[in-house]
């Protein structure tokens, strides 16, 4: 019925519905990010395992206490190489030459807490799931996220954080990849509950 990538996405806009709050209406503050950075893959056999990474992504808090709430996020991530390979034949134990670590991409959804200690900075940790496309192959894959934000005015603000992500079969192998990242986020203005 649903493509196989659709229900995290699905899921993770279901949760924004849901009260928080019995009796009160919940303020839902959107906002997005845009972001680059730099990632390591591990696993299998390839070589040239760094590579960039870029992510953009849509997410919406709700507030649950005070300087505390609810955030679920839905993007899309990539990872791979901005150019192309040396023409070097790395041997592969198994015969032949290594290839590279494969490229990443496809759509990711996460849910968790966001903690705003006061209205110039945010922290935020969660978890999910993606839909990654490798080499024309479809895989799920678990995906782990922290990030600190500040906001030098109250619209716009500088992200840096971390991402993990685990692969749990790719050609018989387990692949993770580690990223870091640095960007921009932009967030609707609200008053704090």
């Amino acid at each position: 019925m649903y493509p196989q990538w659709a229900w995290p996405l699905v899921a993770a806009l279901s949760v924004i519905a849901v009260p928080v709050r019995a009796g009160a209406q919940a303020q839902v503050a959107v906002g997005v990010d845009a972001s680059v950075g730099g990632a390591r893959g591990a696993g299998g056999e390839f070589f040239d395992r760094r590579f960039a990474a870029a992510r953009l992504a849509a997410h919406a808090r709700v507030p649950l206490l005070r300087g505390v709430g609810f955030v679920a996020e839905v993007g899309y991530e990539w990872f791979g190489f901005v150019s192309g390979h040396k023409a070097i034949c790395y041997p592969n134990p198994r015969g032949g030459c290594l290839p590279p670590f494969p490229a990443v991409g496809g759509p990711a959804a996460l849910v968790g807490v966001s903690i705003e200690p006061t209205r110039a900075a945010e922290l935020r940790a969660a978890i999910g799931t993606a839909a990654y496309n490798i080499n024309d192959t479809r895989l799920g894959a678990i995906v782990g996220h922290v990030d600190a934000a500040f906001y030098p005015t109250a619209g716009f603000g500088f992200v840096g954080g971390a991402r993990s992500i685990a692969i749990p079969r790719y050609q018989g192998d387990r692949l993770t990849v580690t990223q870091w990242f640095i960007g921009v986020r932009l967030r609707q203005r609200r008053s704090r509950p």
